[in-house]
């Protein structure tokens, strides 16, 4: 039984030493990742600001309804004098 205790020690120890290293080399992680997120953030800026320039010039013409025109069957706008009665 004593051994098994001095396995387990051991195990406890190489635990304890493996959260020690992690613990030690995690700020230096998130630090060298900042300037790799700041990146992110400006190209993922520059990316919306490009699909807005491109929704713009995509959108289709407004149509201002003219009055005496009308929606026909077919759904396209027809002047009352060219109406079908």
């Amino acid at each position: 039984m004593v051994g098994a205790a001095g396995g387990l020690m051991i195990v406890w120890v190489l635990i304890a030493l493996l959260i020690a290293v992690l613990w030690i080399l995690m700020p230096f992680a998130i630090f060298g990742s900042k300037p790799l997120l700041r990146t992110l953030i400006e190209e993922q800026k520059r990316t919306n600001r490009l699909l807005e320039e491109l929704a713009e010039a995509t959108k289709p013409p407004t149509r201002s309804l003219v009055s005496g025109t009308v929606r026909s069957e077919g759904g396209s706008l027809v002047s009352e004098k060219y109406r079908e009665n």
